[in-house]
């Protein structure tokens, strides 16, 4: 694995082996298991975080030898937010029950569990709040050149 700041080699080296051990020995695109290291660096906000598998063969010795490439990008910060679609009470309730803070690392797995908790219309956001809504559009805002995240929902 080259290219990694983020984590002590041997710390990503144990996401792969723990991955592979659990039948997930495919290195390609759609792989589970650089599926969990691009995971992992979307935990501590490196949204544009790229891991590329190379395979080399030694027909000489009869090997198969994976390297990965990892590319880190920026790491973002939560910012702001874009709500529409809810009442101010219910708008405000997002916000507070949201598990990140403005300047906070974004952790994108954080962020993912909190939008299936929004479109199962989870009582712990919401409360005794009368919310009703059919579904939840949702998007990232990255600025770069800041490095932060703002985070869009559209109740509908």
């Amino acid at each position: 694995m080259k290219g990694t700041r983020v984590f002590q080699l041997t710390t990503l080296a144990l996401v792969v082996v723990a991955a592979v051990q659990a039948g997930w020995w495919l290195f390609d695109q759609s792989s589970s298991a650089l599926e969990k290291v691009r995971e992992e660096y979307g935990r501590r906000g490196f949204l544009d975080a790229t891991v590329q598998p190379e395979m080399s063969f030694d027909e000489a010795k009869h090997t198969v030898s994976y390297k990965i490439g990892i590319i880190e990008g920026a790491q973002y910060h939560m910012s702001g937010w874009v709500i529409t679609g809810l009442s101010t009470n219910a708008e405000a309730r997002v916000r507070s029950q949201f598990p990140l803070a403005a300047g906070d690392v974004f952790d994108k797995i954080k962020y993912e569990e909190f939008l299936l908790a929004l479109q199962n219309h989870s009582k712990d956001i919401f409360g005794e709040l009368p919310v009703h809504y059919e579904g939840v559009g949702h998007w990232l805002r990255p600025d770069i050149t800041k490095r932060t995240v703002d985070v869009l929902l559209d109740f509908k």
